[in-house]
């Protein structure tokens, strides 16, 4: 039997506010993130770090910025900050048509110009021509920058068609600490393919071969490793302090280290984007290394090698490029059935500061600096969110 309370409770019940769903709560972090961005750009159009004085030249976080504005959800603030952003790297291109990295003082060519091309592609899809001077002009700069014959390299260095952190293009020979690594070379695929390079062009086969070596698999001619042999990947087959997982040892032409997250999800992407099926051995294998190991709090390695913070240092890098990789494969659950976009989502809410930024509090690969850590949370947030209604 009611009481005469019953009503009032119910309607209590009835005007209690409802709890937002985890995708109302990722849209609104989505919101307050990119309303960090628009508040943190210069009335130049540019973004430059307060934390890094070799990112103060607003490249490098321009391209960045500019490139997750232009995919974020439709908001005038955000669209109109992006048009800035564009105008600011169509500014780079010189009098003679060309984008001189040296001139310009780039701390990061290669990554710079894969996300100014991926920033101008992405808006020339919707507005055929409209940046196409500009974004051919970054393209060409990035090009300059593969590891070819055209740098003095042969097929069979290791280093042969990747792209590295190198400030001018890495001749083969010249003094440089960098040779070639594998998260430059996604980023030059995505924009290569993302600007209409199709998967059978001599820049793109070159690739390949570099990102194969790159995987802990045999080669063609190459003796099985036991030890190493998991379908998983390293940053570089040259450059052993590269590789943050450690265990490394040399078989054949190159370097093998234990593999470990952000290569490993890199690495899966790099086959996708070259244009290696879903079902060959090495896209198989990669995936399979990816969704049995992944976590959301912590870039998983098979080694047990690797240096103090140094995959502490690369976790948002590790939720954007494994969202990417997971969601490029088709896997929305995990081995053990787990919805990976939920439990990524709820990390990435739980990280977000208040002012709408993420930031990492290792300092090693500069995702200490919200402008390095933003943009790519952003895009881990909205992959994630993508993943999980799919699951539902």
């Amino acid at each position: 039997m009611l009481t005469r309370a019953a009503p009032l409770a119910l309607l209590l019940v009835a005007c209690a506010p409802r709890e937002p769903s985890l995708a109302e709560r990722a849209d609104a972090a989505q919101a307050r993130g990119a309303a960090f961005l628009v508040a943190s750009q210069g009335e130049d159009g540019a973004w430059r770090s307060t934390t890094y004085g070799f990112l103060r030249g607003g490249w490098a976080l321009t391209a960045a910025c500019t490139k997750a504005l232009v995919f974020a959800p439709a908001d005038p603030a955000a669209a109109a900050a992006a048009e800035r952003g564009l105008a600011f790297l169509a500014g780079a291109v010189g009098d003679d048509g060309e984008v001189d990295g040296e001139r310009l003082g780039l701390a990061y060519p290669v990554y710079t110009a894969s996300l100014a091309v991926i920033a101008f592609a992405a808006v020339e899809r919707l507005e055929p021509g409209r940046f196409a001077a500009p974004r051919a002009a970054w393209q060409r700069l990035l090009e300059r920058h593969q590891l070819g014959p055209e740098l003095g390299w042969e097929e069979d260095d290791a280093a042969f068609g990747g792209w590295s952190y190198a400030a001018t293009p890495p001749w083969k020979g010249a003094p440089s600490p960098f040779e070639a690594d594998l998260s430059s070379t996604l980023f030059a695929l995505g924009a290569l393919r993302l600007a209409g390079v199709p998967a059978d062009d001599a820049r793109i086969r070159r690739a390949l071969r570099f990102v194969e070596r790159c995987q802990n698999l045999p080669l063609a001619g190459e003796a099985p490793d036991a030890a190493r042999d998991d379908g998983g990947f390293f940053l570089s087959p040259s450059v052993a302090l590269q590789d943050k997982a450690g265990g490394v040892r040399v078989t054949s032409l190159r370097l093998r280290a234990a593999s470990y997250g952000t290569a490993s999800a890199d690495g899966l992407r790099a086959l996708l984007r070259c244009g290696v099926a879903r079902d060959d051995p090495r896209v198989v294998a990669a995936e399979r290394w990816l969704a049995g190991r992944w976590d959301p709090a912590r870039v998983p390695a098979a080694g047990d090698d690797a240096r103090p913070g140094e995959l502490e240092a690369a976790w948002t890098y590790w939720s954007w490029s494994s969202a990417h990789a997971l969601v490029e494969a088709g896997r929305f659950t995990l081995d053990d059935g787990r919805d990976w976009g939920r439990e990524l989502s709820l990390e990435l809410l739980a990280r977000q500061r208040p002012d709408g930024a993420w930031s990492n509090p290792h300092t090693l690969l500069k995702e200490d600096d919200p402008l390095v850590a933003t943009p790519m949370a952003l895009a881990a947030l909205a992959l994630a969110r993508v993943a999980h209604a799919e699951v539902r």
